[in-house]
Formats: C-alpha cells, sequence, structure tokens
C-alpha cells in the first residue's frame, strides 16, 4: 500500500479523534470492576447526576401502601413501600405515586425492586409518568404461593 492511500484511509480517523476530543473536553467515567449490572447502572447515573447542577445522586422516600404517596425530588429516587402485603402468581398492589418536580409528562421513568429481604418475588409495573409526579405498582411474581411480607424497595431512575 502506498503512503496515499495510507493517509487517505487514517486522516477520516484522525479527524474523527479530534472532534471527539474537541465535544467531549472532559474524560468520561467508564466501569472497569465486577458486579452486577444494576451496580454498573447506578454508577453511571452517580456520575451523571454529579455534573448536573443541583442533583442529588440518590434521594430517598417512604411511604406505606395505605398512604400511597412519597416525594422525592431528583433524578434517582428510592422509594421503600411498607405494609404491603400483595399476594402471589402475578396479583398487583395499589398504585404508588411519587411526587417529584424533576418529572414531566414526557419524561421516561424506569423502576425496579432492589434489595428485597421478604418472601415473594416483588417487581414494579406499570411506571407512568406525569407533570410532577409518576406512578407505579408493585407485583408479586412468586409461583410459591408467598405473599409479600417485608418493605419493598424500589430504584426509579427519571429521563428528561
Amino acid at each position: 500500500m502506498n503512503f496515499q492511500k495510507l493517509r487517505r484511509l487514517i486522516a477520516p480517523t484522525v479527524v474523527c479523534f479530534a472532534l471527539a476530543a474537541a465535544v467531549n473536553a472532559s474524560p468520561i467515567a467508564y466501569w472497569n470492576q465486577s458486579g452486577s449490572f444494576q451496580d454498573a447502572v447506578n454508577y453511571a447515573i452517580a456520575q451523571i447526576n454529579a455534573t448536573q447542577t443541583g442533583a442529588s445522586s440518590l434521594v430517598a422516600c417512604t411511604t406505606t401502601l395505605a398512604n400511597a404517596n412519597a416525594t422525592c425530588n431528583g433524578l434517582r429516587d428510592q422509594v421503600s413501600v411498607s405494609s404491603i402485603t400483595t399476594a402471589t402468581n402475578g396479583v398487583v398492589a395499589n398504585a404508588i405515586t411519587v411526587n417529584d418536580s424533576s418529572v414531566t409528562a414526557a419524561s421516561q421513568v424506569i423502576c425496579q425492586t432492589i434489595d428485597y429481604t421478604g418472601v415473594g418475588v416483588p417487581i414494579d409495573v406499570n411506571v407512568v409518568a406525569a407533570a410532577g409526579s409518576f406512578t407505579y405498582q408493585i407485583q408479586n411474581n412468586s409461583q410459591a404461593g408467598s405473599a409479600l411480607n417485608a418493605t419493598v424497595p424500589s430504584s426509579c431512575l427519571v429521563y428528561n
């Protein structure tokens, strides 16, 4: 291969790297440790939140299922729901409303049950964003006939 052909192949690559360096002047953190996918996601969210003015990396709030309202104002909320005894095989609990000033009607909100220590298998379903809040429900996916019997913590991520 002659020098001219090599130069035509390398020049676009050099330009792409130069543009990427100009657009992203600060280094991007990356995950280089072993661990679960959830740990990797949480690490990435913490890095993103750390760069946003006024956004905390984790906002915790609690509620009982009877009250079903909580207030968390952030892009990453941890909602703990107590007094929940949802039965098995797809039974869904009442809706939980989380008031969050970061949420808009166009936001995408993802909730996932984390670190549940009781019996049963809770999962978060039916997540719906609205202006200033979102709602979700907790479903028990236990096939063994075990009703939920402990506080259900959920990590919710708000994408605007």
